[in-house]
């Protein structure tokens, strides 16, 4: 199984077409007709179709339902697309604006089968994000904190030795307004210049000793057992996207992590995260940590601030990564 920019970008553009643009049309070009088995579950309890009939007719109850609730804009807290052969899925969770309300957060599924060439959506699925207290009454575990938290020391050094625990540091990479980008040079295009700037950040990485864990989107993760190795592929990613047409911004945090199934797991990876969503483009952010250890080792800091990271307690130091190890005089 692989990442799908393709179906990627047919998300994007269908989400776009209801939502943003109320386009009946381009929404009927974008789905293909439904066979008798095509499946569409929506949020409402009677909501639940099987062979919805013709695509045009889909279309306009789909884009009067979205002018209905008065629908402005989509973006993505998540989205997600792969392939694997001639089947596909996709996950979102969108948050959807309206001109006269705030905006909600709406999750979506689907399968798709590649059939003369074309992706069809054989099975849909969204849902309304409803916490669990909510839904169910009673609050659920919520991270794998919550559960270590709740087992006692033997549980949690089993699932630790299990898991590969260990010191790492974590590199995220982003790039800065492609949504903007995909709409001024088409889906096609986006899509060919993406996959060739992953395929670079893969080379890049591997060159300074780390492993990309896995693309993003448009973003990568990297993990790296050398803080030396995380922070000069930081700079010659820099270096590399100033011929590009887009700028990226990147966060590195070096902590202790999880790593099960070739992932990582664990507040490390968030605060990693968290730290490049806050960067600037053509900005590398440090942590206190990872700064403090690129400064023994010479490198070129400059600015520092202080952060509010969502779902991190506390604020946060971060630094700028400016530049290679200064020349050291012999002594």
């Amino acid at each position: 199984m692989r990442e799908s920019p393709e179906i990627e970008a047919l998300i994007r553009r269908l989400f776009k077409a209801v939502w943003v643009d109320h386009d009946a049309h381009t929404l009927s070009n974008l789905t293909p007709p439904a066979s008798s088995m095509a499946r569409m579950i929506l949020a409402a309890d009677d909501e639940w179709f099987l062979g919805v009939g013709s695509q045009q007719r889909d279309a306009e109850w789909s884009v009067q339902r979205a002018k209905d609730i008065g629908t402005t804009s989509v973006e993505y807290d998540v989205i997600e697309a792969y392939e694997h052969g001639d089947v596909g899925w996709f996950a979102v969770n969108a948050i959807i604006g309206r001109a006269n309300g705030e905006p909600s957060s709406s999750r979506y599924t689907g399968i798709l089968i590649m059939e003369d060439g074309l992706w069809r959506i054989v099975q849909w699925h969204a849902s309304l994000g409803v916490p669990n207290a909510e839904a169910w009454g009673v609050e659920l575990s919520k991270d794998l904190g919550h559960l270590l938290d709740s087992l006692d020391d033997s549980a949690g050094a089993a699932i630790a030795e299990s898991s590969g625990a260990g010191t790492v540091t974590l590199l995220f990479s982003d790039v800065e307004d492609s949504t903007q980008i995909t709409e001024a040079m088409g889906d096609a295009d986006w899509a060919s210049l993406i996959g060739r700037h992953l395929e670079e950040v893969r080379v890049i990485v591997e060159d300074h000793g780390g492993t990309v864990v896995k693309t993003l989107g448009d973003g990568a993760m990297a993990a790296f057992g050398s803080v030396a190795g995380a922070l000069s592929a930081a700079l010659d990613l820099r270096q590399r996207n100033e011929a590009a047409p887009f700028r990226i911004r990147v966060g590195l945090h070096t902590g202790d992590a999880l790593s099960a199934d070739g992932d990582y797991i664990g507040i490390t990876v968030n605060k990693a995260a968290r730290i490049a969503s806050a960067a600037e483009p053509g900005e590398i952010l440090l942590s206190s940590v990872t700064a403090e250890m690129a400064a023994g080792r010479h490198y070129g800091l400059g600015s520092d601030r202080t952060l509010d990271l969502k779902g991190l307690a506390g604020t946060h130091r971060v630094t700028q990564l400016e530049s290679p190890p200064s020349e050291q005089p012999h002594p």
